[in-house]
């Protein structure tokens, strides 16, 4: 009787050794599995010319496309300089939630101008918000941090409106 017992019993486990590795080998579907790119860092320079990638070595010319790459999480890091429609900024421009937007050299040297073009920086879609009963606060902050920004034109936030 222990014999056909312990017989069972190898079978049993060997048939749930062989579904548990069979499960372990049938593919996820990609929609299954939850990856979360690791941050990246886009950089911005006014004064680079040539081809462009956001890379330390080959940085974005304008801080637009920059917003345009980049995601929750990322980092911008923007050279010194002027930047605005004359050296092809476009406004305003749109920071999205869990950015981070940062000047190298800071605010004496880093200069965001709207040229009263439009509103210098606004968040998500640009909408006023109402303060009743309380704005909405996004869950991953926006910083943005070193640069004078002048010369936004709106009714409501000229130069910023977050």
């Amino acid at each position: 009787m222990r014999r056909i017992v312990r017989a069972a019993s190898r079978r049993m486990a060997r048939v749930v050794l062989c579904t548990l590795l069979a499960a372990a080998l049938v593919p996820m579907p990609a929609s299954a599995i939850d990856v979360v790119p690791e941050p990246t860092t886009y950089y911005v320079d006014v004064m680079f010319e040539g081809s462009a990638d956001g890379s330390i070595d080959a940085p974005f010319p304008t801080i637009a496309e920059a917003l345009d790459e980049a995601l929750s999480g990322d980092t911008i890091l923007v050279a010194a300089g002027t930047y605005s429609p004359e050296t092809g900024e476009e406004f305003p421009l749109v920071l999205q939630e869990g950015l981070t937007l940062k000047s190298i050299a800071g605010s004496s040297e880093t200069t965001i101008d709207a040229q009263f073009s439009d509103r210098a920086i606004v968040y998500g879609d640009a909408e006023p918000v109402s303060l009743e009963p309380a704005p909405y606060v996004p869950e991953d902050p926006i910083l943005i941090e070193g640069f004078a920004v002048t010369q936004g034109s709106m009714e409501e936030g000229g130069c910023m409106l977050l």
